[in-house]
């Protein structure tokens, strides 16, 4: 008996999480327009305006009004709800291939282990990894590389730089990832813009690392931040810059180490 190779496992999982991510935005909510949430709370409010007294907003219509509020009611939590979890509609996909991987993967009995023999750059993604944990599936973080983690900002007024800190990597649930600059006000001056920075690497311990951004560049160019030991970053607590512009400005990010299959 044969498993799926890793990259149809991976094709698989990542199109899992990729439908966790659609699922969750199109059902949104309360408040976010154009979502599920937002309509199952609009038409909620519409019946429960027909099912008000006359004289509290309601009219001759009130009784049928209090015919459809339950179910209304009920509906609006479950739409609510099914925004905030793993959705059952996936359920049924991860469980045929977590069974196939456990009858047919021989050593292969789990999806870490899948990932354990899959090379040391293989990770499964993050959304996979949230429905597989909602759903009692136990993922090892350092199978799990990271999404996008904001480590902070910075930004030159005149001649003065100032870094705003961020988020860190959770390393409870993702591995460290490499990271990256991205320009958000455009490198305009005559200087290249030159980073220092200070961060916690995969061991944690603090070393340095660095990037510069040619000058030129435009919003949403993004360098690659190089570390001193080579190593993955865990989190970013401080930069500096020792040449740039007025008004330069970037985020300070880790970067996917790939864009999940659909």
């Amino acid at each position: 008996m044969s498993c799926l190779t890793w990259a149809q496992i991976e094709e698989s999982t990542d199109s899992i999480g990729v439908q966790l991510d659609r699922l969750k935005a199109g059902l949104g909510t309360e408040g976010a327009a154009g979502t599920v949430c937002k309509a199952a709370e609009v038409n909620l409010e519409r019946v429960q305006t027909i099912a008000a007294p006359t004289g509290m907003g309601g009219g001759d219509n009130a009784e049928a009004g209090a015919d459809l509020l339950p179910g209304y009611n009920s509906h609006k939590a479950k739409v609510t709800a099914g925004s905030q979890q793993g959705n059952v509609l996936l359920q049924d996909a991860l469980s045929a291939l977590n069974t196939h991987i456990q009858n047919r993967g021989g050593a292969y009995n789990s999806f870490d282990s899948q990932a354990d023999h899959a090379g040391a750059e293989e990770r499964y993604s993050p959304s996979f990894a949230e429905l597989a944990r909602a759903l009692g599936i136990t993922l090892a973080p350092g199978n799990v590389f990271s999404p996008v983690i904001q480590f902070g900002t910075y930004s030159i007024a005149g001649a003065v730089g100032t870094f705003t800190d961020g988020l860190a990597i959770d390393i409870a649930l993702y591995d460290e990832a490499p990271g990256e600059v991205e320009v958000t006000h455009a490198i305009g001056g005559a200087n290249d813009l030159v980073l220092a920075f200070t961060l916690v690497d995969e061991l944690g311990a603090t070393t340095s690392g660095s990037a510069t951004v040619p000058k030129g560049s435009a919003i949403g160019v993004k360098v690659d931040i190089t570390v001193t030991t080579g190593k993955r970053i865990r989190d970013i607590t401080n930069c500096t810059h020792s040449s740039g512009n007025d008004a330069d400005a970037v985020k300070i990010q880790s970067k996917l180490d790939r864009t999940p299959a659909e």
